[in-house]
């Protein structure tokens, strides 16, 4: 499963890609260092950098 992010400000802001192209935004943020624990679990793909 893929998990759209962006960085913003010194947080982590995740997106949620629905089936009609829509990005939902989730409600958590995680600091950057929370990121960096799960960073592995999951194929997350930065919004900005790949488009």
């Amino acid at each position: 499963m893929n998990i759209y992010y962006i960085e913003y400000r010194d947080s982590i802001v995740f997106y949620s890609m629905e089936n009609d192209n829509k990005f939902i935004m989730y409600k958590n943020k995680y600091t950057k260092k929370q990121f960096n624990k799960i960073k592995h679990k999951y194929n997350f793909i930065n919004l900005l950098k790949n488009y």
